[in-house]
Order: structure tokens, then C-alpha cells, then sequence
């Protein structure tokens, strides 16, 4: 082999060789970028999976399914009958201390001052509790609508207290008052004749309404 084609047979491998190296670094780019893509899209749908799989994730806040909530935005939707509870149980109260029918007016100004109320110990918790609930309603109010602001004084804790009473051993047991109770209806023979009972009445229902009953 001459010269001349010698060295073309060398700028021919090298040309190859080249062209080879080139492709396969687009072959490695193109791998690296579909990894990536794949990744990025199984990450994408794993959130989206747990997302519909998380049932608080779906719920609703209490101001999508209830008129006029101000102070309790965000609370979830079911939660909001267990914190009514926990004011009314707090304070002592009925849900219509503050609530008119239908429950999202504002015609009472009780309702107004809970929510100032709300607001102040969300406040204290966040700024002294780190978002703890520690303070709550029964902190101060201890079953009372007005909670007392004056400490009760007068005793000593440091001298020995009075005995407490012991109770009346006299008191007759459940069995005797049940019993009491079956004589004083006719006696057992005479209401083991009964086989339908029917008891109607009435009861006052959260917000003052008197309610009918009947039980069979």
C-alpha cells in the first residue's frame, strides 16, 4: 500500500471512529434524559396515588360545608360536632347560648364574643405552646359561662383538713330501690302481663325546641 492510500485509510478510521464516539455520547444522553423522564413521572403519579388514597387529603373544611364559619376556617368538616361539644361541655351551656335557628346567624352577641374568644387561645398556643393545644376553653371556664377571675383565698393548705364525712351506711343498695320501684308500679306479676309498653313525652331539644317522643 502506497503512501497516499495509507494515509487515507487512517482519515477513514479516524472519521469512523469519530462519528462512532459522537453517536454513542447522543446514545448515553439520550438514556440519562429517558431515565430521568421516568422518574420524574413515577414520582409524579406515586403523589398523586397517595394523594387520592389519603382520606384527609379529600376532606372538606368546615367552611365548604357549613354557612358563615369565620373563626374555625380550616378545621375539617367531621371534626366540627366534637369541638361544639368540647364549648358547650366547656362552658356549661346548650348549643343555643349562642346559636339562633338557623344556626349561622349572628344575632347573638355571645356568638361574636366566641369567637374573639377562639381567636385569643389559638393565639396563646401558637405563641406559647408551639401550636399545642394547651389552652382551651375549660382552662378558665371550668363548666361555668363566666369563668371566675378572683382566686378563692381563706385556706391553708399547709395545716391539716377537717375529716371528710364518711357516707350513711344506711343507704339502701340499687337492688332494694329497683325493687322499691317494681312495688310501687303494681308489683312483678302484675307487670309480667305486659307485653307491649308504649312511654310518650317530650324533651327539649340543643336549641330550646320542644321536641315530642314516643317509645315503643
Amino acid at each position: 500500500m502506497t503512501n497516499g492510500k495509507w494515509a487515507c485509510y487512517l482519515r477513514l478510521n479516524a472519521e469512523l471512529f469519530r462519528r462512532r464516539s459522537h453517536m454513542k455520547n447522543h446514545l448515553r444522553m439520550a438514556i440519562v434524559v429517558l431515565f430521568v423522564i421516568t422518574g420524574v413521572c413515577l414520582d409524579f403519579s406515586s403523589s398523586a396515588s397517595l394523594a387520592d388514597s389519603d382520606p384527609a387529603a379529600q376532606e372538606k373544611p368546615a367552611e365548604q360545608v357549613y354557612r358563615n364559619i369565620q373563626a374555625l376556617k380550616g378545621v375539617p368538616a367531621s371534626q366540627l360536632q366534637q369541638v361544639m361539644a368540647l364549648f358547650t361541655g366547656s362552658l356549661g351551656v346548650k348549643c343555643n347560648y349562642c346559636h339562633t335557628n338557623p344556626f349561622e346567624k349572628d344575632d347573638k352577641p355571645a356568638k361574636q364574643t366566641a369567637r374573639r374568644m377562639i381567636n385569643m387561645v389559638f393565639d396563646l398556643n401558637r405563641g406559647s405552646f408551639d401550636g399545642r393545644n394547651t389552652i382551651t376553653c375549660y382552662t378558665c371556664h371550668r363548666g361555668q359561662p363566666k369563668p371566675d377571675t378572683v382566686l378563692a383565698l381563706g385556706r391553708n393548705l399547709f395545716l391539716p383538713q377537717p375529716a371528710v364525712a364518711r357516707p350513711d351506711m344506711s343507704t339502701p343498695t340499687v337492688d332494694q330501690i329497683l325493687e322499691r320501684y317494681v312495688q310501687a308500679l303494681g308489683g312483678r306479676e302484675l307487670l309480667e302481663k305486659f307485653t307491649t309498653r308504649v312511654s310518650r313525652g317530650s324533651r327539649i331539644g340543643a336549641d330550646g325546641v320542644l321536641v315530642p317522643e314516643e317509645v315503643y
